[in-house]
């Protein structure tokens, strides 16, 4: 049995029409000397450590955190701040953590449309005097006015069942949810979570990662957060765990229902990813899901083989496919024609054509 694939002419034709500008824009570009410039030297009371990932506003100032550092007392070092820097590297406003609300915002910020600021921090988080498993408070999830100067804190983590040391950067939907991920804790095996925090602080758990980290099951440990689809699914990894313990690339839907969609075999693909994922505005989740669908076709067709399968299962997964196919066509059609109006609104294809 063979898949029915549809690729539609018009939308391959400009497919290479496109892929041959944007070639011709590369070629014809003259590439500029590339500077490097130190912004901003940290000295300790204004912050240490700032390794997250930065933010940008219209005018090009810079939002970020750093670990440690501030004026907060936390044991022999700051407990880390969030700042605000122009494009020059001038501090304009600092956030000192205290302990009680927030230590260690490591993963950097998350900025919405009026101004204000989202993170996490991997410990502090004062409740009750609760002590997560590793003697530290167990984090929090934090709101920053556009000034710096008022912070909420939306949820403190509490340990399992609840996630706890939180390490990434949230994202956002257009109800103002946010969504993220504890490298530990959770409801099953302490191997980290999913969480959703909404604007009121009410947090569910979507996912409580299971393990084991040494493969044969679910993924483990979740250093980084998660990307999110119009469709509402959450797309990212986990460092340890998946079929070979090596790490997966993991999808969950908008009930917290987890597909695996990779496990590095810790080969020539590598293993422990940590690293957020990204994706443009279609094309790589579709081929992600295209991805998973043709696997998923090809262990049925093995079995069915060998004797273990059935044929309904089989044609399902060929129209899975072919459904896929179609979507993902869709997804850089779309993006191939807003790089083509870029490149009209440009100027560039009448030049390239020249």
């Amino acid at each position: 049995m063979q898949s029915k694939k549809h690729y539609p002419t018009a939308k391959m034709v400009l497919a290479i029409f496109v892929m041959l500008l944007l070639a011709s824009v590369v070629v014809n570009a003259q590439s500029p000397a590339v500077k490097f410039k130190v912004l901003h030297r940290f000295k300790g009371s204004d912050g240490v450590n700032p390794i997250g990932q930065f933010v940008l506003d219209s005018a090009g100032n810079i939002y970020g955190t750093t670990g440690e550092g501030g004026s907060g007392k936390c044991e022999n070092f700051g407990c880390g701040t969030a700042f605000k820097m122009n494009r020059v590297g001038k501090l304009i406003w600092q956030h000192s953590f205290s302990g009680a609300n927030g230590r260690a915002p490591v993963a950097g910020l998350l900025r919405d449309a009026a101004g204000n600021l989202y993170g996490t921090t991997g410990y502090g988080g004062r409740l009750n005097n609760h002590i997560c498993p590793d003697g530290f408070r167990c984090g929090v999830v934090f709101k920053l006015d556009e000034t710096g100067k008022k912070e909420t804190v939306l949820h403190k983590f509490t340990g399992p069942p609840d996630g706890y040391f939180p390490q990434a950067l949230l994202v956002a939907d257009p109800d103002g949810n946010l969504y993220g991920t504890t490298y530990l804790g959770g409801g099953s095996g302490g191997y980290g979570a999913a969480f959703k925090v909404d604007a009121r602080g009410k947090e569910t758990i979507l996912h409580s990662f299971a393990g084991p980290p040494d493969g044969g099951g679910d993924g483990a440990y979740v250093y980084t957060g998660v990307i999110r689809d119009e469709a509402g699914n959450l797309y990212g990894v986990t460092d340890a765990g998946g079929e070979f313990g090596g790490g997966t690339v993991l999808k969950l839907d908008s009930l917290g229902e987890e597909t695996l969609l990779y496990s590095f075999t810790c080969g020539a693909d590598g293993c422990g990813p940590n690293s957020v994922l990204f994706a443009d505005a279609a094309g790589d989740v579709a081929r992600l899901e295209l991805q998973l669908s043709q696997e998923n076709l090809r262990i049925l067709q093995v079995q069915f083989d060998q004797g273990r399968g059935t044929l309904k299962d089989l044609e399902a997964a060929h129209l899975d496919e072919n459904d896929k196919w179609l979507a993902f066509l869709d997804a850089n059609y779309a993006r191939q024609q807003a790089q083509l109006e870029l490149l009209r609104t440009t100027g560039q294809v009448a030049k390239v054509l020249q």
